[in-house]
């Protein structure tokens, strides 16, 4: 995993900790609202984290499962945003 993987799964692992869950073993290409581990408040709060952690914009048109599905996706949204 790269950093920003990395830093993408160490979030979701804190917010599932803050909701009794245990995310360590989410894999990368694993569904993240499918998990169960984070509910939508934490989702946002993960959107949100992501905005500011990797200084970028995200529109509300942007926010699919396309984008934020899994870690990977994540990651490559925001490498594609931050160029």
């Amino acid at each position: 995993m790269d950093s920003i993987h990395q830093s993408i799964h160490s979030k979701i692992v804190e917010l599932a900790k803050a909701l009794g869950h245990d995310a360590r073993g989410l894999k990368p290409g694993d569904q993240i609202p499918a998990s169960g581990l984070l509910d939508s408040p934490a989702l946002m709060e993960l959107i949100a984290w992501c905005e500011g952690e990797f200084a970028i914009e995200i529109g509300q048109d942007e926010l699919t499962l396309d984008n934020f599905g899994t870690v990977d996706a994540i990651a490559a949204y925001v490498a594609r945003v931050r160029k």
